[in-house]
């Protein structure tokens, strides 16, 4: 199907997801673009660690940041990252996967920072294990590029980079694993 001349109600029925538990009159696959795989993309269990904390900065109305030290084994990769990086990377991969379900992150004291350094880890821990178990967002070069490049300053520019992304518009847009989506419609 050419889906150019649906109108934006009628896109609005396709269903962008590889699974196939939902019921339609039709279905078809549809070709679609490949995830291209980075370095981390052959581990299916990927060990993310949050290896310790280092707080930086503290004034009087001022909060002190907190930066995680992660550490990603296959990759042999050590960066620090502030607690902001994780809610922006948080943020970028809902943006980006809004099929996907994107865990949550701790709650942070808005003017204290982070409080409780030992649970608020093992809470990063989990929201990095969690979503290296999609296989979609483990391909993605955003994660990659949040745990490989180890110098913050270059890492903030990246950051900037991804603020231009816009979401898919077209299905020949979509990105799976397999390089086809399964749609349905009515």
């Amino acid at each position: 199907h050419d889906l150019t001349h649906l109108k934006d109600k009628e896109k609005d029925n396709f269903i962008k997801s590889d699974s196939t538990n939902f019921s339609f009159k039709e279905r078809e696959k549809m070709k679609c673009q490949n995830v291209e795989e980075t370095e981390i993309s052959q581990y299916d269990d990927l060990p993310i660690k949050i290896g310790g904390i280092e707080k930086k900065g503290k004034g009087l109305l001022k909060k002190s940041l907190t930066y995680f030290t992660t550490i990603t084994e296959p990759l042999n990769k050590v960066v620090k990252r502030s607690f902001e990086d994780f809610e922006w990377l948080r943020v970028k991969l809902t943006k980006m996967f809004d099929s996907n379900f994107i865990p949550s992150l701790p709650k942070v004291n808005p003017i204290l920072g982070v409080e409780n350094e030992d649970v608020t880890m093992r809470s990063i821990e989990k929201f990095m294990h969690d979503i290296s178990l999609d296989p979609i967002i483990k391909n993605s070069q955003i994660l990659y590029d949040f745990l490989s490049i180890e110098n913050y300053d270059q890492f903030i520019k990246k950051k900037k980079d991804y603020e231009v992304i816009t979401p898919c518009n077209d299905i020949q847009e979509f990105k799976s694993i397999t390089g086809e989506i399964d749609v349905g419609f009515d």
